[in-house]
């Protein structure tokens, strides 16, 4: 099974381009001391979370992955929601180096990433 990490990298980077975009008005409020950073932190897991779920769940993709034509297997409601939560391990992205090339998010959840030919 092939990984294509630099793929998938380049995925996770426009869909954390476009978290930033989600989260823009309230880094906006942040900055201006006008919601708290506990109040932040918890948008921001709401928003990150919800992202993934309702794409990989609906979609089998996130839009970063429709552009690298990258999909995600196994998916199912189950799966889709431990996959998301799973994302905010901490140091949960080096898990691909030491899991011989699997995150702990597909680990846990019971699914894959494949390319679409």
């Amino acid at each position: 099974m092939k990984n294509f990490f630099k793929e998938r990298l380049i995925a996770y980077f426009i869909d954390g381009l476009i978290i930033d975009f989600l989260l823009s008005p309230f880094i906006f409020l942040l900055m201006n001391q006008k919601i708290s950073g506990l109040i932040y932190l918890f948008v921001f897991v709401l928003i990150f979370v919800s992202y993934f779920f309702i794409s990989e769940n609906f979609f089998s993709k996130t839009i970063g992955k429709k552009i690298m034509n990258l999909q995600v297997e196994n998916v199912n409601y189950k799966n889709i929601f431990k996959r998301s939560f799973a994302r905010l391990i901490p140091l949960e992205p080096l898990s691909y180096f030491i899991n011989d090339g699997k995150f702990w998010h597909e680990t846990l959840s019971g699914t894959s990433v494949t390319k679409k030919l």
